[in-house]
């Protein structure tokens, strides 16, 4: 978990302070998921995932995140999508749980969400190759398509400085 570079990336570019510092916050939540609570293992079984997922849950509540802050407000969704969201998970009353694993990046408008992504994306590949956490795809989801070719252009700039690592879109 030590030694991955947050600071490069490409022959014009380096992280700044807020970006390395998101990157960070990362490394530290993906670390206190597949190390602080059980040990990743190569082949682990599938409920592995979910003790985490409630240890993580648990944490959280126990260090100050009321549960009530973070409830879904159905009240608020779109019908079809919470009729997807029921099919997909069980929603606990409405609890957060079954989300609890998952990542954003809440940075402002220009700041470099883009550039943390596409080091993230190294960032990940590094852990994996050492067999800290599973394999699994990446999905870059957005609603525009602009956001699309600026992710394209980054790897590209990024991929122009690796001779190890390359992303394939």
């Amino acid at each position: 978990w030590a030694g991955l570079d947050l600071e490069a990336f490409s022959r014009a570019k380096v992280m700044r302070e807020y970006q390395q510092a998101a990157l960070r916050n990362a490394r530290n939540i993906l670390w206190k998921y597949y190390e602080g609570f059980a040990d990743y293992q190569r082949g682990e079984p599938l409920t592995a995932n979910e003790q985490r997922k409630a240890l993580l849950w648990q944490w959280y509540r126990d260090n100050g995140v009321d549960a009530r802050a973070m409830r879904l407000e159905v009240g608020n969704l779109n019908r079809r999508f919470l009729e997807l969201l029921h099919e997909r998970y069980d929603l606990k009353d409405g609890s957060y749980e079954p989300f609890i694993n998952r990542m954003s990046f809440w940075m402002a408008t220009g700041s470099g969400k883009t550039l943390v992504i596409v080091k993230l994306i190294e960032m990940l590949w590094t852990l994996i190759q050492r067999g800290e956490i599973p394999p699994h795809d990446i999905l870059f989801l957005t609603h525009r398509d602009d956001l699309i070719e600026q992710l394209r252009r980054h790897i590209d700039e990024f991929n122009a400085a690796r001779t190890e690592f390359r992303i394939n879109l």
